[in-house]
Formats: structure tokens, C-alpha cells, sequence
């Protein structure tokens, strides 16, 4: 049995697909599996050439696209090693990945459950346009949980993950694209993520991906994984299923001000204010600007301050969260 199963997950036969699997085969470290999971594309081990008969692939044939949650709990289901190794199939692995990431898993608790790394971003020809989105410091496990609430507290693509902790909670098909981050939110609230200063891979920015082409979508996830987060956090219902049909069909902006005023009602202060904040930088104006104010001078005297500071700073100060390296 493999001590690391590498996913990846795809729908279509680009031209990102086999430099992401050669990366992979190319690892210096050689204990793995690449689970590779056909989303309804049709593609045979033969169309791959001599990738596609690397002993170390295993395929997982959906006969139709599921979507990126249901495409991943099938590549979880088939793996067999404790660990999983995450990867988009339009990325590369630095060729010490799995080398770092393997090394840093032998030395960690049974709290952690993820290590994680950096990324350098690069564009569709390969070349680097600087490193990628904010990652936190290494021992910041209550911050990235609090963190986790508003954005992703590590890079996924980068992600080494126990294998139950990816089958006690699976992907939510309820956010086709962003179910990594619902996925985080609720991780962090199990345990501690380890996050490596290495960059371990190089993740791709183009105009084709889904975090580009679906970014309306997202935006709107991101506003319900917030309020959920903190419903949750409280001991309290999601009410997931209201929220969602409650947003359904509007606009990204206001998405984000009807769960700042749902945040404020039930009494997160610092989730309303972000919320308010998201919403005007979605729609900016007078109009947008003046909603916010009013909902954060509304709020308990008491709240206010904090309230103030995640308008004006963002979580990242607000929440005094550090990044890496």
C-alpha cells in the first residue's frame, strides 16, 4: 500500500493536463499513488502515451461530469494511502513535494491534519507572475481557524491531507466551486494545518480556470460559508439549505449585504462588518458605503470597535494573522 495518494481531478483533455501528471511522476520521492479521476471526459490510459502506463496510476472513470466536489469524493473513496495529496490538473508539483511534505507529516500529532505549503503562481504559458494567495504562518492554528471563517487559510492545491479527516468530511456539492473553502472552514474547526515557508508548487492563473471564470459564484459561496461558519462555531444550525435559496439568483454585491445584515442581527459584529465590506468592494458607491456605516453604528457599543477595524483592515489585520513565508 502507498503512504501518499495523490488526486487529481479533470473534465476535459487540455493542454495542462499532462505537464500536471508528469510533475507528479517526477517526484523525488517515490512511495505513491496518482489517483487520476476522469470527471465524463472519456480519456483512456493510452491517450496519456507512456504517462498513462505508469504503474503508479490509478483511474477512476465517472461516466459523467459530476462537478469538482463529486469528481473529488470519488478520488478520496478509491484512494489507499492515510495521506491524500491534493492537485488541480492544470498545476505543477515542485519536483520536492512530496519529498518536504512526507518529512514534515512524521513529525506532527494527531491534531494536525494537513501541511501545506506555498505557491508560486504562474500564467498559461508557464511563466511565474509572483507568488500565490496568502497563506498563514505555521503555528497559527487558532488564527487559522478563525481566519478559515472568511478566506482560505492555506493554498489546497498544495495540501497533504489525512484521508479521514477528507472521509469525515467530504466535499459539499451544495458549492460546485468553492467547496475547498467550505471544506477548510469546517477543518480548521478539527484540528491544526501545518504550513511549510517551501513552495511546493506552481499554480496557474488563467483566464480558463474555474476561480476566474465563476467568480460571481464564489463570491456568493464565500458570503454562505461566513454566515454558516459562525452559526456552526456557536453551537447553533447552519440552515445552509435557507441561506442558499435565500441568495439564489442575486447579484455578488448584494449577496454579501443581506449576510451582513443577517451577521449583524444575529450578533457577529466583525463577520457583519466584513460582509459590508466585501459587499462594497463588489459595488463601490456612496450608496454601498452608507449601508455600511449605518449597519456598523447600529451594532452593540461594545462591538463596535472590532466591528470598525475588520471594515477599515481586512481579517488578515483584524484578526492579527502573520503569513509565510
Amino acid at each position: 500500500m502507498p503512504a501518499v495518494s495523490v488526486l487529481m481531478v479533470f473534465h476535459r483533455d487540455g493542454p495542462h493536463l499532462r505537464p500536471a501528471i508528469a510533475s507528479v511522476l517526477a517526484q523525488t520521492w517515490r512511495d505513491f499513488e496518482l489517483v487520476l479521476v476522469d470527471n465524463g471526459s472519456g480519456l483512456d490510459a493510452s491517450d496519456l502515451g507512456e504517462l498513462g502506463q505508469d504503474a503508479r496510476v490509478r483511474w477512476v472513470h465517472l461516466p459523467q461530469n459530476v462537478g469538482i466536489p463529486g469528481g473529488h469524493n470519488a478520488g478520496v473513496a478509491a484512494a489507499r494511502a492515510p495521506w491524500v495529496a491534493l492537485m488541480d490538473y492544470d498545476d505543477v508539483s515542485q519536483p520536492e513535494r512530496l519529498a518536504r511534505q512526507w518529512a514534515a507529516a512524521q513529525t506532527v500529532g494527531d491534531d494536525v491534519g494537513v501541511i501545506s505549503g506555498q505557491a508560486e503562481r504562474i500564467n498559461a504559458a508557464g511563466e511565474p507572475v509572483g507568488q500565490c494567495e496568502f497563506s498563514l504562518g505555521p503555528d497559527d492554528a487558532t488564527r487559522q481557524r478563525d481566519y478559515a471563517a472568511y478566506a482560505g487559510a492555506w493554498v489546497t492545491q498544495t495540501s497533504l491531507v489525512r484521508r479521514e479527516w477528507l472521509t469525515a468530511l467530504p466535499y459539499r456539492e451544495v458549492f460546485p466551486f468553492a467547496a475547498d473553502l467550505d471544506w477548510q472552514a469546517r477543518a480548521s474547526e478539527r484540528g491544526a494545518a501545518l504550513i511549510l515557508p517551501d513552495v511546493l508548487l506552481r499554480y496557474r492563473w488563467h483566464d480558463g480556470q474555474t476561480t476566474q471564470a465563476r467568480r460571481d459564484e464564489i463570491e456568493r459561496s464565500r458570503a454562505v460559508i461566513l454566515l454558516i461558519s459562525q452559526r456552526r462555531r456557536a453551537g447553533r444550525d447552519e440552515r445552509l439549505a435557507e441561506a442558499l435559496a435565500e441568495l439564489e439568483g442575486m447579484s455578488a454585491a448584494a449577496a454579501w449585504w443581506q449576510v451582513a445584515e443577517w451577521a449583524a442581527t444575529e450578533g457577529w459584529a466583525e463577520a457583519a462588518a466584513y460582509a459590508a465590506r466585501r459587499s462594497w468592494v463588489l459595488e463601490r458607491g456612496w450608496r454601498r458605503a452608507g449601508q455600511a456605516v449605518r449597519l456598523i453604528a447600529a451594532l452593540p457599543a461594545a462591538a463596535r470597535a472590532r466591528a470598525w477595524r475588520m471594515a477599515l483592515r481586512g481579517p488578515v489585520r483584524a484578526l492579527g494573522v502573520r503569513g509565510t513565508p
